[in-house]
């Protein structure tokens, strides 16, 4: 799983569950209200793949996710980029 702050609110993507599967799930932390939210992707928007051991930065109004792990012998080398601004992985 990695974490980023934007704006006041901590954002959590992928990781992994109990029995070792991968997640691609996004979550908002608003530290004003307190609240937990999942981000939904839009129908037909690009979804990433699952994975954990991934990295993530905030830069401007974008927050880049960088590799990590997919399967066990399989290692990701992509960047996702996930725009603050409308809320999707472009």
């Amino acid at each position: 799983m990695s974490s980023c702050m934007h704006n006041d609110k901590l954002y959590v993507f992928g990781g992994q569950d109990d029995d070792n599967g991968k997640l691609d799930d996004l979550w908002e932390y608003d530290s004003t209200t307190k609240l937990w939210r999942q981000i939904q992707i839009p129908e037909g928007g690009l979804h990433p793949l699952c994975r954990s051991g991934h990295t993530a930065v905030t830069f401007g109004n974008k927050m880049y996710i960088f590799g990590g792990i997919l399967e066990l012998t399989k290692e990701l080398n992509d960047m996702l980029v996930f725009d603050f601004d409308t809320m999707k992985f472009v």
